[in-house]
């Protein structure tokens, strides 16, 4: 069995620290609070997720690193260059920009990193240094400072989720009214908590992720009004 480092204790990397630990292997989940699940196998580390001297700390040792705090790369990858580590990015809540903003964006199984950082049928939108951190992943991996790779998801729904939809859910199912952000009527889609740590999982423990992004399973796009 494996040891791995989860870098943020937020809905996803607590999902992954707990199918690693179902797979029966041995887990540090970082994070500020030093939250997590109760288990045997999980060792709940407090501690600055955005410090790379912390987090290369932590990281001695391990088969891979998840990094699922939306920090910047380039301080992390420095760190952990020494030991040429895999780091398993996540990256949710994503905001793509198409050519047709009111038709829904379809994805490949997976696709290029570097092909995704080029402005093409969609690019990365997510604040301003999103793309920018995709770059320099993909830039660190092909000059062999880290082996890296990433799993990309659309806003959350599931154990663990907070995502404003799993709030108005419950009142949805007892029939209440409820307010919601945003257009109705825009199709959008919505990733499993455990089909995304499943992905980012799978792909820490198969040498043909490596140097490549990933897109996690979602539901077809509907709009808020139809999922109703």
């Amino acid at each position: 069995m494996g040891t791995y480092l989860i870098v943020g204790a937020g809905a996803i990397g607590t999902v992954v620290a707990e199918e690693l630990a179902q797979q029966g292997h041995a887990v540090r989940l970082l994070s500020r609070r030093g939250t997590g699940p109760e288990h045997s196998l999980i060792e709940r580390v407090t501690g600055d997720a955005s410090d790379s001297a912390t987090v290369t700390r932590h990281a001695t040792g391990t088969d891979a690193v998840f990094q699922l705090r939306q920090s910047p790369l380039p301080p992390l990858a420095n760190g952990l260059a020494p030991h040429r580590q895999r780091v398993a990015r996540g990256r949710g809540n994503q905001w793509l920009e198409t050519r047709h903003p009111q038709q829904p964006l379809r994805l490949r199984t997976s696709d290029r990193a570097d092909d995704a950082a080029r402005p093409a049928q969609c690019r990365l939108r997510k604040g301003s240094g999103a793309r920018h951190d995709v770059v320099d992943a993909k830039r660190a991996h092909d000059d062999g400072r880290i082996r890296a790779t990433e799993v990309r998801a659309s806003d959350f729904i599931g154990p663990r989720s907070e995502s404003y939809l799993g709030l108005f859910i419950p009142r949805i199912i007892a029939n209440k009214s409820c307010q919601v952000i945003g257009n109705i009527d825009a199709p959008h889609s919505w990733n499993y908590t455990k089909d995304v740590a499943h992905t980012l999982v799978t792909c820490a423990q198969d040498e043909r992720s490596w140097g490549r992004a990933w897109h996690a399973p979602a539901n077809p796009a509907c709009t808020v009004r139809q999922g109703h």
